[in-house]
């Protein structure tokens, strides 16, 4: 008996050449350089927003720890002790002492407000900074320069 085997007929690819492009090709690629160039300052823009944005919050963040680091000194040591001015200078110094821990800040620039706290039962300590922000692009209805404010308030522990 006398067994058949079917194979596939080999097909003559002819010498190696590279593929030629499929017509239009040059054109996408041209078309796809016109997308991104316009694309891309959109995505700059975003990201540069985007930056501004964390930039403040973390401003924010660090503005409110120092002054919250202030007021703790404060209330822990009563003023009694010590003359308001250097009282003052002791809560002053807390708070740059702060500020200057978090990096990237110019604490020349740190105002400081803080209040003695008063005789009686109700005696609360309360300090509150500024600080100026300044963007890194100038944005159209959003001003260059702010001041990022915050305040804090605790009783006199003491």
């Amino acid at each position: 008996m006398h067994i058949r085997r079917f194979t596939q007929p080999s097909v003559s690819r002819g010498p190696s050449t590279p593929a030629s492009p499929a017509p239009g090709s040059h054109a996408r690629r041209g078309a796809a350089a016109v997308e991104f160039s316009f694309i891309m300052p959109v995505l700059v823009l975003v990201l540069a927003g985007a930056a501004d944005f964390c930039r403040f919050g973390h401003t924010a963040v660090a503005i409110n720890n120092a002054a919250r680091a202030g007021v703790a000194f404060g209330c822990m040591h009563p003023c009694d002790t010590l003359s308001s001015s250097q009282w003052l200078a002791k809560v002053e110094q807390a708070v740059r002492d702060e500020l200057s821990s978090s990096g990237g800040f110019d604490v020349s620039r740190l105002q400081i407000n803080a209040t003695l706290p008063t005789s009686g039962s109700d005696r609360r300590c309360s300090v509150e900074v500024n600080y100026p922000f300044r963007t890194v692009v100038a944005w159209l209805f959003v001003p260059s320069e702010m001041s990022v404010r915050r305040s804090a308030t605790l009783p006199m522990l003491r």
